[in-house]
């Protein structure tokens, strides 16, 4: 067996790296559709930072793809021009800037900012009415992170307990041993990250089960080593910890679903919005968690009391909602927030249905008749079922008076 030398190993893996890149120019170049980004600033064990760039299309067969268009390092401040200037770069390198519909960025202020270097070079397609999306997850982190805050103490006895019994190998054993003689099954329960909201959803889910174990033996252990009982866990520990599990449930569903990305996501986000403010309603006058949903619903309008407008298509394009079943879940959710959401869509109900249209006969221009929401098709439950009755109580739309206001409109989506 020949052993191939680590410059030659170089050399091959470069040519294979520009010859996927060629091929993936190609590939844009030949899309009739536009072209949607996602990009995050990533931070390496080493203290060096990348931005990724990464595009998500249709293909030919009318299948998402996700593509990573660039993992550039940043050398220098996270500022608004040097973000500008590597995501354009990446543009560039593809020949892409006349086909970006959407970017979608975290919430960071100089991310913000650089969406009008981005408009100054006329890049946003359909009139920018798509082009900046904030990740919406990113919110749910920053929504529930203010929650947290105000049942911090609570948590963090429980936090301290199961990782110092798992900082210690014999302490485990004893404590498997201890679970055993309970009739559970030995386990090591991971601590939560403080930057990652779910790590601590998970973390207090996965050890409810184990609360009366734990407590018996973390408090055992800090009588025998003489600390004050005030560090002891207690019954309410556990039922606030339990309380707040079943409250964020409902963000962690919507995490997992909005976190998709071979399958449409804006569809989906304001259900999510419905179901999450649906649970903050519940949970506004509860002795317990009370302050955390005035700090999260706080947090939740500050991002939301506007609906995005990429939101709105992406439910009124749903045959089963439409137009008047989007009016529905947004009254619904203007109730339970106390949000007046009447005057944001409904001036754009044309102008809406225009682009949605279009974008229709985009796909049937282009050979793609057979585009289909399957991936949520059979996953109606009863709000939405709910919802599909108050649409198709509505009245019909002049589809015909619509379809004629096209002609004009078609370059909005379609790239030239």
């Amino acid at each position: 067996m020949q052993i191939v030398s680590r410059t030659t190993t170089r050399n091959d893996l470069i040519k294979m790296f520009k010859t996927q890149r060629d091929d993936l120019t190609a590939e844009l170049q030949h899309l009739t559709v536009s072209i949607a980004l996602t990009s995050d600033i990533w931070n390496a064990c080493s203290k060096q930072d990348y931005l990724c760039v990464t595009g998500h299309y249709l293909d030919s067969e009318c299948r998402i793809q996700k593509k990573i268009l660039g993992f550039r390092p940043m050398d220098f401040a996270h500022t608004v021009d040097n973000i500008f200037a590597i995501i354009l770069s990446v543009l560039e390198t593809y020949d892409i800037t006349h086909r970006i519909l959407s970017i979608t960025l975290d919430n960071a202020s100089a991310n913000t900012k650089s969406i009008a270097l981005f408009t100054e070079r006329n890049i946003p397609q359909a009139g920018g009415y798509f082009f900046h999306q904030r990740c919406a997850c990113h919110i749910i982190n920053l929504v529930v992170q203010s929650g947290l805050k105000k049942v911090s103490n609570r948590i963090e006895r429980i936090r301290d307990a199961i990782s110092w019994i798992g900082s210690s190998n014999p302490r485990f054993q004893e404590f498997g041993r201890h679970c055993t003689l309970n009739g559970l099954r030995p386990r090591r329960f991971q601590t939560d990250m403080p930057v990652r909201w779910n790590s601590t959803y998970l973390m207090l889910k996965n050890c409810l089960e184990y609360d009366t174990t734990i407590s018996g033996f973390y408090n055992m252990k800090l009588a025998e080593s003489g600390c004050p009982p005030a560090q002891s866990l207690t019954p309410d520990d556990w039922y606030v910890a339990k309380i707040f599990v079943e409250f964020l449930q409902v963000f962690y569903n919507a995490t997992v679903t909005l976190s998709g990305v071979y399958y449409p996501t804006s569809s989906q986000a304001i259900h999510q919005i419905v179901e999450m403010s649906d649970m903050l309603n519940t949970y506004r006058e509860d002795d317990l968690l009370g302050d955390a949903v005035v700090a999260m619903e706080t947090k939740f309008k500050k991002y939301w009391s506007e609906m995005p407008f990429l939101y709105a298509l992406g439910v009124i394009v749903d045959p089963r909602i439409k137009l008047a079943g989007l009016e529905y879940l947004l009254e619904f959710t203007g109730n339970k927030l106390s949000i007046d959401y009447s005057e944001q869509i409904i001036p754009n109900r044309l102008l809406t249905f225009k682009i949605s249209c279009s974008k229709f006969l985009v796909f049937m221009s282009a050979g793609l008749a057979a585009f289909t929401l399957n991936h949520h098709q059979n996953r109606t439950d009863n709000r939405c079922r709910q919802v599909g009755a108050f649409s198709n109580a509505g009245k019909k739309t002049n589809q015909q008076v619509l379809l004629l206001q096209l002609h004009d409109l078609l370059h909005l989506l379609v790239p030239n």
